[in-house]
């Protein structure tokens, strides 16, 4: 019966836990609803018969106690007869489900070296979990991130680094900018630190190290990261030199990040150059480089002009996205781009083959107001019937656009009582 609960329904169940420990014993009480993430209208109220196993520490002895969660509140009592140092309510990482400990988290960052590496896993990934449903915060997030960054495993590492990004790209001002930079480097200098002073990498180091480069060079603006990779750039594609693409000596993980530094920090000149080394090339991977930079451009005249280069045959079926794509996220212009879309959506469709059109409400999908949404919805309504796989890609930009909205207000609203906590600003 516990395996159809998770037949029979969607969804995957959220556990609330609370410890209390009085005279040496451990009571754990738990409730469950299904996981959705804030502004998500899905309906919450529902209940799984959840095998529970928890793995706890007391007195520097590891137990383990597991019990079939059935009701939508319960309580267990844990065996042991002293206080639990912690207790991590997903042992071996096994259950299907997330968590939310209403105790803290920083106990479990604290003790990392009694988790295996699914508990870790099943800790980052319910942690994260907590913060899209409103349940955790961003101070509960700087308090732990320090903790993952340290950590010797990429995923953990990298973790806090979309919350980051989201913070860099929708709640921050320019005022804010610089302390939003100074905690980034704060966060990771030591990791990208760590992985440099390595004589030989592992495949996900390798991943890690262009990872962290491209967060510090574009997340926390570290100068010195920028300049490393625009030099890298123009030695690839022969900018004020040869003027011709050499790969000799180039990091191949790492030049896609640097064409995007040039990109956005070169000017119209390195945009017109990349641009014509473009065009004398067939090699897929070289044009992917090159529209990298040519799309991270800031000039908004010249993104105006790639809205209509995107059209044309100089320009790739596949590569469309490449050129648009970041459009679709940059505040400056994801208007623009539109207005261009409705003025044009029957050249769009015509340029797509049938099965690909369905996907066209995406170019919505980097709104976050009410306002913006309601236009989506009243322009492709239409005609989504007439779109493959239309009506799903409308619906999920749609909601897409609903949490992003509930997002950005709690997360500003966090952010600066944040920054209130802080020392220095």
């Amino acid at each position: 019966s516990a395996f159809n609960s998770f037949l029979e329904q969607t969804g995957i169940p959220m556990l609330a836990i609370s410890l209390n420990c009085e005279d040496g014993n451990n009571t754990v009480s738990l409730s469950q609803t299904r996981y959705l993430p804030a502004g998500s209208e899905g309906e919450r109220d529902r209940t799984w018969e959840v095998p529970v196993c928890f793995n706890y520490s007391i007195k520097g002895q590891a137990h383990r106690h597991c019990q079939l969660l059935s009701e939508a509140e319960e309580t267990v009592q844990l065996p042991g007869s002293a206080c639990a140092a912690y207790v991590m309510p997903n042992a071996e990482g096994n259950g299907y489900y997330r968590f939310n400990v209403k105790n803290g988290w920083k106990v479990f960052y604290d003790n990392s070296d009694d988790f295996t590496a699914k508990e870790l896993m099943s800790i980052n990934d319910s942690f994260f979990a907590a913060l899209d449903a409103d349940q955790v915060n961003l101070i509960d997030f700087f308090a732990v991130a320090p903790q993952l960054t340290s950590s010797d495993d990429k995923n953990v590492i990298e973790a806090p680094m979309s919350v980051m990004q989201y913070l860099d790209n929708r709640i921050t001002n320019d005022t804010d900018k610089s302390l939003l930079q100074k905690a980034a480097k704060e966060l990771f200098a030591g990791a990208l630190e760590k992985i440099l002073s390595k004589a030989e990498l592992s495949k996900p180091e390798v991943e890690l190290k262009r990872n962290l480069i491209s967060f510090m060079a574009k997340t926390a603006g570290d100068e010195t990261w920028q300049n490393k990779l625009i030099n890298m750039a123009k030695s690839y594609t022969g900018f004020g030199g040869t003027g011709s693409i050499n790969d000799e000596g180039i990091d191949a993980n790492l030049i896609g990040t640097a064409m995007s530094v040039a990109g956005e920090q070169l000017g119209q000149a390195f945009h017109d150059h990349a641009k014509n080394l473009l065009l004398r090339t067939t090699d897929g991977t070289v044009r992917g480089r090159l529209l990298s930079a040519i799309a991270a451009t800031k000039d908004t005249e010249l993104l105006a002009s790639l809205r209509d280069w995107s059209m044309t045959d100089e320009v790739r079926l596949n590569e469309m996205f490449n050129v648009l794509g970041p459009q679709i996220s940059n505040p400056a212009v994801q208007d623009d781009l539109w207005q261009w879309t409705q003025h044009n959506i029957d050249a769009i469709k015509n340029r797509f083959p049938t099965w690909a059109q369905g996907r066209l409400p995406a170019v919505g999908s980097g709104f976050c107001s009410a306002d913006k949404r309601d236009e989506l919805k009243a322009f492709f309504e239409p005609i989504v019937e007439s779109l493959s796989g239309g009506p799903r890609y409308l619906a999920q930009t749609i909601e897409s656009i609903d949490q992003c909205i509930a997002k950005k207000e709690r997360m500003s609203t966090q952010w600066h009582a944040w920054k209130g906590t802080l020392a220095y600003q």
